[in-house]
C-alpha cells in the first residue's frame, strides 16, 4: 500500500509541477470558480488523504465523472491557484493535475480537460460538460 501511495504522490507532484505557472486564477477569479468553491464541502468532495497534502484540503470539490469513467475535482493549491485534478478510470491510485495560468487545461493521454468558463480549444459542440464546470473531450 505504501508503494502505491508513494507512486501516486510522485505522479501527482510531477504532473502538478508540469502544469503550474506563476500567477493564474485564484479564488475570486471568475464566477464559475467562485461558485464551485463557495458551496459547502461534502465527504464526496474530498480527495484521498495521500493526495491532499498537495492542495488545501478544505477546497477540493468533486466535479463529476465523464462518459469514459474518469473522475474530476477542482481544488486550490497553497497559493490559492485554481486546479483541475483528475483520476483516470484505469488508474485509481494515480492523479494528474494542472494549476494556474489564465485558462487552465489538462491533457491525460488523448483526453483534454478545460474549465468551461475559460476554454481554449473546447466547446459545448466538441466536448462533454461535466458538472457545469469542466469541458472534457475524449477521442
Amino acid at each position: 500500500m505504501r508503494r502505491r501511495t508513494v507512486a501516486a504522490l510522485l505522479a501527482v507532484t510531477a504532473s502538478l509541477l508540469a502544469g503550474c505557472t506563476s500567477g493564474g486564477p485564484t479564488l475570486g477569479g471568475s464566477a464559475e470558480h467562485d461558485a464551485i468553491f463557495s458551496r459547502e464541502q461534502t465527504p464526496k468532495d474530498r480527495l484521498p488523504d495521500d493526495v491532499m497534502p498537495l492542495w488545501d484540503a478544505s477546497t477540493s470539490r468533486y466535479v463529476g465523472e465523464d462518459s469514459g469513467g474518469d473522475h474530476y475535482w477542482a481544488a486550490q493549491d497553497g497559493a490559492r491557484h485554481v486546479c483541475i485534478v483528475a483520476r483516470a478510470a484505469d488508474s485509481v491510485a494515480s492523479y494528474t493535475a494542472s494549476c494556474g495560468g489564465g485558462s487552465i487545461s489538462l491533457t491525460i493521454g488523448n483526453v483534454k480537460v478545460e474549465f468551461a468558463s475559460a476554454p481554449q480549444d473546447l466547446t459545448a459542440e466538441n466536448a462533454e460538460l461535466i458538472g457545469d464546470t469542466l469541458l472534457v473531450r475524449r477521442p
